[in-house]
Order: structure tokens, then sequence, then C-alpha cells
């Protein structure tokens, strides 16, 4: 064979060794992420921390290993109906992007080189902001060939209860400052959903506004307000959806807030079960 030749054969040779190793890599690594209480919430009532746990694992023998993770991320998405309750929610030691976007929440942990062996709990909390069946998603990548891919997503899901509230149709009320901005000229509607469960007990219902001059007003049935804090109505826990409780033409400029909780009626101070509040800005013109 002549040295040409010779030098032909061995470039053809390291491209296909290129080429294979492209689709059979040296090793492969099967990190995966798991539901770390196993089973999901079956309620989460509205406008009180959530903490799920998700378990992320890089012990598996699959493929040969384990080896270490390089790259690896670790993608929360909270749909529609839940609210961080922290942010960051990590330690400062992780890097951590947050985005919002079409009503999710996407947490992404940016991990690095996850070491061979290593199994971590990694929670989160969140708050939902709307009643339904509520989904979180996390899945887990790394830069190596991942045997087994199937493992590497997971989904917590729960079933979120209690008070609710909506300005202008838009579900807007948690436990968190949530904010709706309203221009001069915007007329101004509240409704509030119950669907927390009965449990025998008799409570009281509140509707309450806070006015930019600090003054507070509530909401008695079955169309009235008054000056001050009181129960719209007292009785058992009912589950209803979107009631009117306010529709008005539009505001003065200025910062309102909007409350809707159930209290525990035989105690003798406010003890609420459930509440959800939503903070309103109305614009100067």
């Amino acid at each position: 064979m002549s040295l040409k030749s010779a030098k032909i054969l061995r470039r053809v040779l390291l491209v296909m060794l290129a080429s294979l190793l492209s689709v059979c890599p040296l090793y492969a690594t099967d990190i995966n992420v798991y539901n770390y209480h196993g089973l999901n919430f079956p309620t989460c009532p509205i406008g009180e921390d959530f903490n799920p746990i998700f378990g992320l694992d890089n012990s598996s023998t699959a493929g040969g290993g384990p080896f270490d993770s390089l790259s690896t991320k670790l993608v929360i998405t909270a749909g529609e109906g839940f609210s961080l309750a922290n942010d960051p929610p990590a330690p400062a030691s992780v890097p951590v992007d947050v985005e919002r976007f079409a009503g999710s929440t996407i947490i992404t942990y940016n991990l690095g080189t996850y070491p061979a062996g290593s199994s971590t709990p990694i929670g989160i909390t969140l708050r939902p902001t709307m009643p339904g069946l509520l989904m979180l998603t996390a899945t887990v990548t790394g830069a190596e060939y991942d045997p087994n891919p199937d493992n590497n997503s997971v989904v917590i899901s729960c079933l979120a209860e209690g008070a609710a509230i909506k300005v202008n149709g838009s579900d807007v009320g948690s436990m968190q400052d949530q904010t709706i901005q309203l221009g001069s000229n915007d007329n101004f509607s509240v409704s509030v959903s119950n669907t927390l469960a009965d449990d025998g007990r008799t409570v009281d219902y509140y509707v309450t506004a806070q006015l930019p001059n600090s003054q507070f007003y509530s909401w008695v049935y079955p169309n009235s307000w008054v000056s001050g804090i009181s129960p719209a109505y007292t009785g058992p826990i009912v589950n209803f959806q979107d009631f009117p409780v306010l529709n008005t033409g539009p505001l003065p400029a200025g910062a309102y807030s909007m409350y809707f909780g159930l209290g525990d009626a035989s105690s003798p101070s406010l003890n609420l079960i459930s509440y959800v509040h939503a903070r309103i800005i109305v614009d100067e013109e």
C-alpha cells in the first residue's frame, strides 16, 4: 500500500470513528427525576404554601454508569394557577433562572456537573391562586447520552381548593400581593368563589375592600356595603363559583385592595381558614 493510500485510509477511519462516537458515546448517564414523596397531593389549599419535592438521582448503572452528568439542568414548569412563594426558589449556591410565559412559571436550576452516585431532593414553595387541578412538570437533562430518557420527566398534580377572587373576570388573588392595573376609564367588577370542602364547621364569609385612604368597607349579603370589617354571611361551608359582589363604573386613581376569606365562626377573634388578596392600581388620566 502506498503512503498516499495509507493517508487516505487513515482519514476515512478517523471520520468513521468520529461518526461512531457521535452515535455511541464513550459513556452514558442515566440521570433521572422523580416525585420524592411518591404520590400526588390530593388537595392544595388556595393561597397557602404548597411544598412539592422532586428527587434528582444519578446512581443508575444503566449504560455502565454511574458517571458524572455534565451541564445538568433541572427545569420545573408550574402551570397556570401557581405563583412562586419565594424567589429565587433554591439555595444561593445554585444558579436559578425564572421566566414567566403564557401563564406558566418556568424555573431552571443550572446544576453544572452533577456527580456520579448523587441523589438530591429539591424542594420548591408555590401558592395556588385558582381552583382546579394544577400541574407541575420537572425535566432533567445532561450533556451525555441518556440510555433511559423515559425517567427524565415527572408530573406532580394537586387539586386546589379554597377561596378565590376575580377582578374584571381575571383570577388575580392569592396570599401573595398580586396586582392588576386599571385605567381611569375602566369599569370595576369583583366576583368570589369557594371550593373548600364542607367539614362541618360554621364559618364567617368576609368580602372586604380597602380604599386608598386606608378605610375598610365590607360587603354584607345580599347586596350592601358597610364601613369597617364585618362578615358577609355566617353559615356552613358552601361551594360556589364567580358570585358577583361588586360591579361599578371607573374608580378614582389610587391603590385599592380586595379580600375574600372564610373564618372560623367559633373563634372569638378573626381566624381565617382560607383567604385571598388582590391589589388594584387605578392609573391617573
